[in-house]
């Protein structure tokens, strides 16, 4: 399995070089694509920073490449890798690709449905991505996607409500028992809330082996921590993205942990009074979400035409030149290329972050954790029970359905 070591982020902005390409790796030119694509995203058509920033994304392509069509459908993110598996493992030729994070990169490379390794494919553009994007992106140390954006979660404050950002755990529990409300996400809990490991056990919940060890190394007093959070009663444990994000963007609340996906529309709400900080602190570490690219997927059943038409895309798209400043501008997305500038505080905020995660891992053993662990996290949040016995339970679950 990938071992949790942090990856630094490469600071320094340098120009990809246009050149000549092969079938099967583009210039960010996209070296006058044409053709018919079909592609999948889980954006929003419009009406949010991300939707909007790929609509302009899709219309900059159909300008700049006549002889292409894109067929671009929108699926709900709740449904995404459910549908494309389904799809793909059933030998379907829709969609030629689509993009997402890398929640299910290693399962849908072990189903043998991704167009892949990539390593090869990249060609001259190979120099352009970071190396924490490159990492994110691979299974077994092989490329099978093309990385467009790093995504990790982070705390947006209200100026307006926050003087000061917590730095520890213990400053944002006061802050809360003070009447600060704080918003956190319980509908994804696992993922939003993995910080919580490291900050209260001072490493992750599994070893090399892919082994759970949070029964035993306290990851308990993370599962403690927020219960107390919850008995402030001025912290809220959201069961839904839409009314987690717009209590903050209507200035319900004053500290969230989101990702770079909510930047765009909490700077329209809140302007100025926007801000953004690490993650707090715990006794045993630093608070250290999960970092993994968001990048494109191609369809293992396409003709090698396709495959080769989706790759220049993908990486037409994820250059400055493409598509990556457009993100970068638009929707507060963090570039894996280095072509492609972030300027904005909020942003920089968020790389800031990246350089203090934990890049995903793509091992199947992984695979226990969320289910396992969502049910440890509910049972101490809603039902009372004791945290060391929900880790241990969760653990052991963990380890039986992994045979460890």
């Amino acid at each position: 399995m990938k071992s949790f070591t942090r990856f630094g982020l490469v600071a320094a902005v340098v120009v990809l070089t246009a050149s000549a390409c092969s079938s099967s790796a583009a210039s960010p030119a996209g070296a006058g694509m044409s053709g018919s694509l079909t592609i999948w995203t889980a954006y929003g058509s419009g009406g949010s920073a991300e939707g909007t920033a790929m609509d302009a994304v899709i219309a900059k392509a159909k300008t700049a490449f006549p002889s292409l069509t894109i067929d671009r459908v929108e699926i709900p993110f709740s449904d995404l890798f459910t549908k494309v598996e389904t799809a793909w493992a059933a030998g379907g030729k829709t969609p030629d690709m689509y993009i997402a994070p890398n929640d299910s990169l290693g399962n849908e490379m072990r189903m043998g449905i991704l167009y892949g390794p990539l390593d090869d494919k990249l060609g001259s553009s190979a120099s352009s991505f970071t190396d924490i994007s490159i990492a994110g992106s691979k299974v077994d140390g092989k490329m099978y996607e093309i990385p467009e954006s790093m995504k990790a979660v982070s705390m947006f404050y209200n100026k307006s409500i926050v003087a000061t950002p917590p730095a520890t755990t213990d400053d944002l529990l006061a802050l809360a028992k003070a009447g600060t409300k704080v918003g956190i996400a319980e509908y994804a809990a696992n993922y939003y809330n993995w910080w919580v490991y490291n900050a209260f056990a001072g490493g992750p919940i599994m070893d090399a082996t892919g082994k759970c060890v949070a029964s035993t190394n306290g990851s308990s007093d993370g599962l403690a921590y927020m219960k107390a959070l919850k008995d402030t009663g001025n912290v809220t444990f959201y069961t839904d993205g839409p009314t987690f994000q717009g209590d903050f963007k209507t200035g319900k609340l004053g500290i969230v942990i989101e990702g770079p996906w909510g930047t765009g529309d909490f700077k329209t709400a809140l302007a100025a009074n926007l801000a953004i900080a690490p993650i707090p602190a715990g006794p045993k570490g630093k608070g250290l979400p999960l970092s993994a690219p968001d990048g494109w997927y191609i369809n293992a059943n396409a003709t090698q035409a396709q495959k080769d038409l989706a790759v220049q895309f993908a990486l037409w798209e994820v250059s400055a030149a493409g598509g990556e400043q457009i993100f970068a501008d638009q929707a507060g997305h963090l570039p894996a290329v280095k072509d492609a500038t972030v300027t904005d505080t909020i942003s920089k905020g968020f790389l800031t972050q990246m350089t203090d995660s934990y890049p995903r891992p793509q091992n199947k053993q992984l695979g226990a954790y969320w289910s396992n662990f969502t049910n440890a996290f509910d049972s101490v949040l809603l039902k009372g029970t004791d945290p060391v016995q929900a880790t241990k339970d969760a653990c052991d679950a963990m380890n039986k359905a992994n045979n460890l």
